[in-house]
């Protein structure tokens, strides 16, 4: 049985987002669905991020942690490159266009 590049990736952000919390919130379904989307290393390095956040803040509501997260996405998918790939011009690009 072979599995997908985009299965395994799923399989990984599900259980990641899985143990940051629930999926009851509509913006972190929203959330998980836009990841799910993105380039592989960016999905993979935002859903480790949002395991780490909840861990950091275990009060954080869940519609909260879902806005910062979305705002994360937006961000990925405007620049449309790696983050290890970004610079400073491109955040600056991204914060001008706001």
């Amino acid at each position: 049985m072979t599995v997908s590049f985009e299965t395994s990736t799923a399989n990984i952000i599900t259980e990641k987002l899985k143990l940051a919390g629930s999926l009851t919130d509509k913006r972190l379904r929203q959330y998980y669905n836009k990841l799910l989307r993105l380039e592989r290393g960016n999905a993979i390095t935002l859903a480790n991020y949002t395991l780490s956040y909840r861990r950091d803040n275990p009060g954080i509501a869940e519609s909260t942690l879902a806005t910062y997260c979305l705002y994360l996405v937006r961000f990925a998918q405007k620049v449309n490159k790696p983050f290890g790939d970004m610079t400073l011009d491109d955040l600056l690009g991204y914060l001008e266009i706001l």
